[in-house]
């Protein structure tokens, strides 16, 4: 298993997933903003035996890091694999002198919220009607 940069030509295998990960999946042009113009961001992508099974985004903005995406494919789910890249954003960003990592997370997103709490994440506040769904979102953040 590797972690490797996330390149366009991922974006098939990346875009596929999202559609089967999330009520409102990011669309390519999305993604080639990040990758193509975005000076701030960083995506990773989780491979398995030449295929991709989970990826990671994120932005550094002084010494803040901004989770935007933390996704593992559902047939590799409950395997632990989001500590594996999270143990890789972590060591990335202390890299960068950031001190701190945050990230929005739905409410209902009960599994997720337990990952970022068993990272070190906490609750700082909430975001109402945050999603397009007008569902709320937690802010999370751990001190680095």
């Amino acid at each position: 298993m590797t972690i490797e940069p996330m390149q366009i030509e991922d974006l098939p295998e990346i875009l596929k997933l999202e559609n089967e990960l999330y009520k409102k999946p990011w669309e390519e042009k999305d993604y080639l903003y990040e990758l193509n113009e975005n000076p701030y961001a960083y995506y990773f992508k989780l491979v398995y035996e030449k295929q991709i099974i989970g990826y990671l985004g994120f932005w550094i903005t002084f010494d803040v890091a901004q989770i935007t995406k933390v996704s593992i494919a559902k047939a590799y789910q409950n395997k632990r694999l989001s500590y594996i890249l999270m143990e890789d954003l972590e060591q990335r960003i202390k890299k960068a002198r950031c001190h701190k990592i945050s990230l929005e997370v739905r409410v209902s997103n009960q599994r997720a919220i337990h990952v970022y709490e068993k990272s070190g994440f906490y609750i700082a506040s909430i975001r109402k009607h945050y999603y397009s769904d007008f569902e709320d979102a937690y802010l999370m953040i751990k001190e680095v």
